[in-house]
């Protein structure tokens, strides 16, 4: 059976192989015999996902036999369809039906798994002689994989910027699109889920291994040489995400233990009953963090708390400050914090995104000649968006999975295409959903 591990921040997920495409899922036991649920971390609603069985029997035949005599290759030249997708700061990546990890997008730091440091570069590529690919974690200049290189046993691989220690090999020149191996002893298949994130010059990438999360990058404190960290507070997590500002571990029965991950406060435990954006989280399995903001999935409908000066709390009253958790849409199924902008995915297989526009972030481009940075949605001639639906490029229909970080968001359609908004390299520019084509 092949496993693939993905999602938001990345839980375990088996790879499909049913021509029908996924069936919406919540628990194992809701899927067919040999299938697993597959749940992306942060996500209510999952996928109903098979093993290789007769699928990948027929591809490898018939790939074979084609490949050798008409030259079409492996699966009778069939397009390659992504499993999961996950959205970086300026850059995208997604697991493929091969199980490997193909990237696109801003790659000024070799973050695509290329030696083509600056060059954008907005076609999916595979990360050479990276296979059985199980999860894969993106922040905002780096990344991080479990999966086999050039064939040798499984490990963890990351690649990307590693300034200030942020792939876990220490302070070393890492050469650009290098892959490298974080100091994570005995790591392999254990591992059941990843998060990473980061600013311009940093990284923190969080393994949840059984019974551990171990954490690395200029955020965990205590490291010795690189290696990463046991988080203590965080044992027995199942799944973690991570934000610029804190880590959040996830326990079976959904409940949250937050990590302040400052420069100043390192690893101290955040009170998530006090901590204004924090306390939206504690005890939900569905949520949403970065920054001021945070919202979490209760019976359906999306609430989020913190800072409302760009309309994410409650987009009929923009304004500044700290406001109440507020109810702003019904029949989430997932939902994605950015740095100002909201993005939820409906039971209804439908993306809906409200907050600051700029870069196109929330699915209409908006440049920085329409609206600053830091503009608040009050006053002169900067807006911000109500909650809208997002415009998916045809054929997409039915999305399965919402991956949103900063300002870029990218969704996963039921037969596997992918498609990505907002900012996917220079930071003046946007772009609205785009479908990209896996090769």
């Amino acid at each position: 059976m092949r496993i693939v591990v993905s999602g938001l921040c990345l839980s375990l997920i088996v790879a499909a192989c049913e021509p029908a495409g996924p069936r919406p899922c919540r628990e194992d036991d809701q899927c067919e015999a040999g299938e697993r649920c597959v749940v992306p971390a942060g996500d209510d609603v999952g996928t109903c996902q098979g093993g290789e069985g007769e699928g990948e029997g027929e591809g490898e035949g018939e790939g074979e036999g084609e490949g050798e005599g008409e030259g079409e290759g492996e699966g009778e030249g069939e397009a390659v369809r992504a499993t999961a997708v996950a959205a970086g700061g300026v850059f995208a990546c997604a697991i493929d039906d091969r199980q490997r990890v193909q990237c696109w997008g801003g790659n000024s730091q070799g973050q695509l798994g290329r030696t083509t440091a600056g060059q954008r570069d907005d076609v999916p590529a595979p990360i050479p002689g990276l296979a059985d690919v199980e999860a894969i974690a993106l922040g905002q200049l780096h990344a991080c994989a479990i999966g086999r290189l050039n064939g040798a046993a499984r490990d963890l691989h990351c690649w990307g910027s590693n300034a200030e220690g942020t792939l876990g090999v220490g302070l070393r020149q890492v050469a650009v699109g290098e892959l490298v191996q974080p100091l994570v002893d005995g790591l392999g298949v254990e591992a059941s889920s990843m998060g990473a994130d980061g600013d311009n010059s940093r990284g923190l990438t969080c393994v949840v291994t059984p019974g551990q999360v171990r954490c690395f990058g200029p955020f965990a404190p205590g490291t010795d040489g690189g290696r990463p960290v046991v988080v203590a507070a965080l044992a027995g997590s199942r799944r973690v995400q991570v934000s610029l500002d804190g880590v959040c571990g996830f326990a079976s029965n959904g409940a949250a233990t937050c990590i302040d991950i400052g420069a100043t406060a390192g690893l101290a435990l955040l009170g998530c009953t006090n901590d204004g954006p924090c306390a939206a989280l504690d005890g939900d399995r569905a949520y949403g963090t970065a920054g001021d903001i945070a919202c979490r999935i209760v019976a359906g409908d999306a609430r989020c708390a913190g800072d409302n000066l760009y309309g994410v709390v409650n987009p009929g009253a923009p304004a500044a400050g700290t406001l109440p958790e507020t109810l702003v849409r019904a029949n989430v199924a997932s939902v994605g914090v950015g740095t100002h902008h909201v993005c939820a995915l409906g039971t209804d297989a439908r993306v809906r995104c409200w907050g600051h526009a700029l870069f196109g972030a929330t699915g209409f481009v908006v440049t920085a000649e329409d609206i600053g940075p830091t503009t608040p949605c009050v006053g002169g001639a900067a807006r911000c968006q109500a909650i809208e639906e997002v415009p998916m490029p045809s054929p997409m229909d039915d999305i399965v999975q919402l991956s949103t970080r900063q300002t870029l968001s990218c969704a996963l359609g039921a037969d596997g295409d992918v498609a990505c908004w907002g900012s996917l390299g220079r930071a003046d520019e946007g772009i609205a959903p785009t479908r990209f084509t896996l090769r």
